[in-house]
């Protein structure tokens, strides 16, 4: 799409736009849709601000503000699982003599970054035709649309329905409550991200043909997969923080992801302050409010 690479992408975290959607900030609203209009940056959101809708709130409120973003035309990364698992396939063709992936592009429907996923990842080629097929038919998808497919989804049973989302979820953060308790050392939080280097890859259907990815895993550079730098250290610093631990953590953690790959992140304090004391932003500009960053980077539009 022209103009993307010099458009400032922006992540604004499920709460922020909720907020914008229902009026609470209308000068900053609309500045911010003053600077999508004319160009100067765009939003970007993915799969998991659906999970974050549709988990929160009933379905007509939901439906109402998610209407708002659509009038703001979003870009589309396909999820933070997406990005994980793209660093994840790269560093792995990296290892084995192939050549690493570029970086995620943004495109502008959620079934299109889909495609993007599954078909530079090693992805069978029946579920890229799918894919392709699904893509083909659904390219204008907007960001209301595909949630009220994710509450059909719920209705009829389909996975991964909104209300499993928020299961797992609840699971997740009893699992951080539960490991804050131990005391690992460097070398163990080396290890047990690279065995989560290993699953990333054998869990997918994308799992790598006659590989010993447990061998490979004791050469993976993790400085090369910018978002799971920005996961390890997050993830480090959370557990050993008394911040208490949330269902909505581990679409956190989903959203961080995008930290690299976008020039401004807003997201929730509690997420902020972890980012700031592990220090992952990068040179990225990272916000735990959105009247601070409009402030700080446009002058308002009456």
């Amino acid at each position: 799409m022209t103009g993307i690479a010099r458009t400032k992408r922006v992540f604004l975290d499920s709460c922020i736009l909720k907020r914008l959607a229902r009026g609470e900030w209308p000068a900053e609203g609309r500045t911010l849709r003053t600077g999508i209009d004319r160009g100067d940056f765009v939003l970007v959101v993915t799969n998991d601000h659906i999970a974050d809708y549709g988990d929160c709130t009933a379905e007509g409120p939901a439906m109402r503000e998610a209407l708002y973003v659509d009038t703001l035309h979003p870009l589309w990364v396909a999820c933070g699982d997406a990005v994980y698992h793209r660093e994840a396939y790269s560093e792995y063709l990296r290892l084995t003599g192939g050549s690493p992936l570029p970086p995620p592009c943004p495109l502008s429907s959620p079934s299109e970054a889909l495609l993007q996923w599954v078909g530079e990842c090693g992805y069978p080629k029946d579920l890229q035709v799918t894919v392709a097929d699904l893509a083909a038919r659904d390219r204008d998808v907007t960001f209301s649309g595909k949630l009220r497919g994710g509450f059909q989804g719920d209705l009829l049973g389909l996975p991964p329905g909104l209300s499993t989302r928020l299961q797992t979820r609840t699971e997740y953060a009893d699992h951080r409550r539960r490991a804050r308790q131990q005391s690992l050392s460097g070398s163990e939080w080396d290890r047990q991200f690279r065995m989560r280097w290993v699953r990333w890859l054998t869990d997918a259907p994308a799992k790598p043909p006659d590989a010993d990815l447990h061998c490979l895993s004791a050469q993976v550079d993790f400085s090369r997969m910018p978002a799971w730098m920005a996961m390890i250290g997050v993830e480090r610093t959370w557990y050993r923080s008394q911040t208490q631990s949330r269902p909505s953590d581990l679409t956190d953690m989903r959203h961080l992801a995008l930290l690299p790959y976008v020039d401004v992140f807003v997201a929730e304090k509690n997420l902020v302050g972890v980012i700031e004391q592990a220090k992952v932003a990068g040179e990225t500009f990272v916000y735990a409010d959105i009247r601070d960053w409009l402030s700080s980077t446009l002058r308002p539009q009456c």
